[in-house]
C-alpha cells in the first residue's frame, strides 16, 4: 500500500512540476503585446470592420496671382496671363520671341516654352516677400514682378 501512495504522490508532484514549467515556458521572454488578429471569434469569423475616416482628395493649393509684366535676369520682359492654376506668357520686350504655357500648385510652378532661341521647360518657386514677387526657375532664370 505504501508503494501505491508513493506512486500517487510522485504523480501529483510531477503534474504540479510540469504545470509550473509549462506556465513558465509560456511566459519566458514575454514582454507583453499580442500576435495575430485580435478581433476573431472561435468560429474563425472576424468582427465587422470598424468605421474608418474617409480620406479627402487633396485639393490644389490656392493660386497666387501672377498676372502682369515680369522682368527677368536674362534681359526679357514677359506678359503673364493667369487663369486659375494655369498661365501663359509672351515675351513683350527683348531680343527673342517666345510663348509658354504653365501650371501652378500653390507656390510651385512649371512651364514649357518655345521661341526663336529654341524650346525648353523648367520648374520654379514663387517667392513673395512683402509686396515683392519673384519666380526662381530651376534653369537659373529669375522673373521679378514689375
Amino acid at each position: 500500500m505504501r508503494s501505491a501512495w508513493n506512486g500517487i504522490a510522485l504523480l501529483v508532484l510531477s503534474h504540479l512540476a510540469f504545470a509550473n514549467v509549462s506556465s513558465a515556458l509560456a511566459q519566458a521572454g514575454s514582454i507583453g503585446g499580442s500576435i495575430g488578429k485580435q478581433d476573431k471569434s472561435i468560429s474563425g469569423s472576424e468582427e465587422a470592420d470598424r468605421p474608418r475616416a474617409v480620406p479627402h482628395p487633396k485639393r490644389p493649393a490656392a493660386a497666387i496671382d501672377i498676372n502682369g509684366i515680369w522682368g527677368s535676369n536674362i534681359g526679357s520682359d514677359y506678359q503673364i496671363t493667369q487663369t486659375g492654376n494655369t498661365f501663359r506668357w509672351v515675351v513683350v520686350h527683348g531680343a527673342q520671341r517666345e510663348t509658354a504655357t504653365g501650371t501652378m500648385d500653390g507656390s510651385n510652378v512649371s512651364a514649357s516654352w518655345s521661341g526663336t532661341n529654341g524650346s525648353g521647360s523648367a520648374s520654379g518657386v514663387i517667392v513673395v516677400v512683402g509686396g515683392l514677387k519673384k519666380i526662381e526657375w530651376s534653369n537659373g532664370a529669375v522673373f521679378l514682378k514689375r
